[in-house]
C-alpha cells in the first residue's frame, strides 16, 4: 500500500485513490506492508516495525539491504511519534491490529509532554483525519518533527533535576511553597512565550494566588502568551481574580478564598471546618463576580 501524505492526505493504493480530509503533511511517499511503514524516493528513508520494534533509516529503498540501515533507537522521541503515526493510518486503515481509544490517547499524552518542549503538539484524535500536529500553532511536516526532536538534550536542560511527577503532586497537595520553588527554577530556563513557558506561567500564577501574592500572580498570567492557552475564558477568569480579590475588606476575602478552593481540592479539605458556611456567604454572589473577573482579565490583556 503506497500512500502520499499531503495537505488533503491522499492515499493511493490497489489501483484508487482516496481522499480523507485532514491535515497531516509530509514530504515524502510511503509505503504501508503489514506492520510496516516505510518511506519510498527520500534520500533517507524511515521505516517502523511495530512487530520487530525500533525505526531504521535507510538510504534508500531496500529491504533487504540491512547492513546500510541506521538503527533510530526504542524509545527516543523520534520513534515515539513515527509509532504514533503508524497507529493513526492503521486505524484509519482498518489495518489489523487497530489501536484502541485509550492506546491512542496514552501515547498521544506521553508525546505531548516531551514535544511542548519544542512548541509542538499533537491535537486530538478526529474522525477521518489521520492527526493535526503544529508548531508554535502552524502544520508541521513529519519530516521537519523528526528533525526537530533528534536532540532530547534539550528537554533535560530544562528539567535538570526536578522531577515533575513530585512536583504535580505537591500542587494537588497543596504545598504552594514547596512547588513555588521548582516552577521558578524552570522559569528560569524557559522563554516565557513558548509553550512549556506558557505553562509554567499559568502554575506560577495559581501558586502566587494561593500564596496571597497576587502583584506576582498578575505577573505571570500575563506572560503567558495565548496561542498556548487552551481555554480563554479560564484564564481570563484567573486573570481577574488576580486582579480584583486584592481589595480590602471582608467580600473580597471570602470571593478569593471561595476560588481558592475551585483551583484546588487540597485547599479546600484544609478549610473543611468553615467550607459549608463559606458556600452559604459566596454562592449568591459568585456568578456575578465570575463575570466580572472574565470581563476584567479579557480588557487587561487586549492592549
Amino acid at each position: 500500500m503506497f500512500l502520499k501524505l499531503n495537505h488533503s492526505l491522499q492515499l493511493q493504493y490497489d489501483g484508487f485513490i482516496s481522499k480523507l480530509a485532514g491535515y497531516f503533511e509530509s514530504e515524502g511517499i510511503y509505503v504501508i506492508e503489514d506492520d510496516l511503514l516505510m518511506a519510498v524516493g527520500r534520500p533517507a528513508c524511515p521505516v517502523i516495525s511495530l512487530i520487530h520494534g525500533g525505526v531504521t533509516v535507510q538510504d534508500e529503498f531496500d529491504p533487504e539491504a540491512a547492513d546500510k540501515t541506521e538503527e533510530i533507537e526504542e524509545g527516543t522521541l523520534r520513534n515515539e511519534v513515527l509509532r504514533y503515526v503508524l497507529m493513526r493510518l492503521k486505524r484509519i486503515l482498518d489495518i489489523k491490529p487497530v489501536a484502541d481509544d485509550h492506546m491512542l490517547e496514552t501515547l498521544r499524552g506521553k508525546l505531548n509532554f516531551s514535544l511542548k518542549f519544542y512548541d509542538i503538539e499533537i491535537a486530538p484524535e478526529k474522525e477521518n483525519r489521520v492527526t493535526d500536529i503544529t508548531l508554535q500553532g502552524e502544520h508541521i511536516t513529519i519530516e521537519n518533527i523528526l528533525r526537530i526532536v533528534a536532540d532530547e538534550t534539550i528537554i533535560q536542560q530544562i528539567i535538570g533535576d526536578i522531577d515533575m511527577d513530585y512536583l504535580m503532586r505537591l500542587v494537588g497537595l497543596g504545598r504552594f511553597d514547596e512547588a513555588l520553588g521548582m516552577f521558578l527554577t524552570l522559569q528560569e530556563r524557559v522563554r516565557p512565550d513558548s509553550m512549556f513557558g506558557t505553562e509554567v506561567n499559568m502554575y506560577l500564577g495559581e501558586l502566587y494566588f494561593h500564596l496571597d501574592d497576587l502583584e506576582k500572580s498578575v505577573e505571570c498570567y500575563k506572560k503567558c502568551n495565548p496561542l498556548y492557552i487552551k481555554d480563554m475564558k479560564d484564564y481570563h477568569i484567573r486573570l481577574g481574580h488576580s486582579l480584583l480579590d486584592g481589595k480590602p475588606g471582608l467580600r473580597a476575602g471570602l470571593l478569593k478564598m471561595y476560588y481558592g478552593c475551585l483551583l484546588n481540592s487540597a485547599f479546600k479539605k484544609s478549610i473543611a471546618d468553615k467550607y459549608d458556611r463559606l458556600v452559604e456567604q459566596v454562592e449568591p454572589i459568585y456568578a456575578a463576580h465570575e463575570a466580572e473577573c472574565e470581563a476584567t482579565g479579557a480588557a487587561a490583556v487586549s492592549h
